[in-house]
């Protein structure tokens, strides 16, 4: 399903399990979705042919789908959440050019003619 039109749809990120913990109030805990089809999220996710690369995809290897089918919830965010973790930082580090600066030197702040435009 197209993204924007999932967004057109209004809340497309649904609650995976209830859990009544801070990890389930959490990013761990949330998964987009179809609106229209959140009501059988779970069923999704248990079903044992569900392709491996959607799941992964969705932050939940086979050990999270394990906790999860074998009724883990606050043990499987807690394995989604360290996906999760792990996902955006490498992100972020995959973009990230060290030894590079990421804004303007320092001491632009304290340049006097800046100042006086």
């Amino acid at each position: 399903m197209d993204a924007a039109l999932l967004l057109e749809e209004g809340r497309i990120l649904h609650p995976i399990v209830d859990l009544d913990r801070p990890l389930g109030a959490g990013m761990a805990n949330r998964i987009v979705y179809p609106a229209d089809r959140a009501a059988d999220l779970n069923l999704a996710l248990l079903n044992t042919d569900m392709d491996e690369e959607i799941l992964a995809s969705h932050c939940i290897d086979p050990e999270a789908l394990g906790l999860l089918r074998h009724g883990r919830s606050a043990a499987f965010l807690e394995r989604r959440a360290a996906i999760v973790m792990e996902v955006i930082t490498d992100h972020v580090q995959s973009r990230a050019l060290f030894g590079f600066r990421d804004g303007p030197d320092v001491t632009r702040l304290f340049d006097e003619d800046d100042h006086n435009d």
